[in-house]
């Protein structure tokens, strides 16, 4: 399934309507403004830095929880095996 929406590929929901070719009749266009906008200025240093800070943290936090999860999970497993064993 990866693969194949990494090639684009997908399946429409329900099918399209065939649109005739040839001329089609125009559509009027739509009046477009042009707006000045601020330039780019980058974060502060301290925004930066809290952002990396904070993302580390999350990081690690996540890690540690996987890390426990799994820890719990191959104890029980090794536990439930080996109480077979014994049966």
């Amino acid at each position: 399934m990866l693969a194949l929406l990494s090639l684009g590929w997908r399946k429409t929901a329900r099918a399209a309507p065939k649109v005739p070719r040839g001329r089609r009749a125009s559509r009027p266009g739509t009046a477009v403004t042009e707006v000045a906008v601020p330039s780019y200025r980058r974060a502060p240093i301290w925004r930066r830095l809290w952002a990396l800070t904070t993302a580390s943290a999350l990081s690690v936090l996540t890690g540690a929880i996987i890390a426990i999860v799994l820890a719990v999970g191959v104890s029980w497993g090794v536990t439930t095996l080996s109480d077979m064993l014994k049966r």
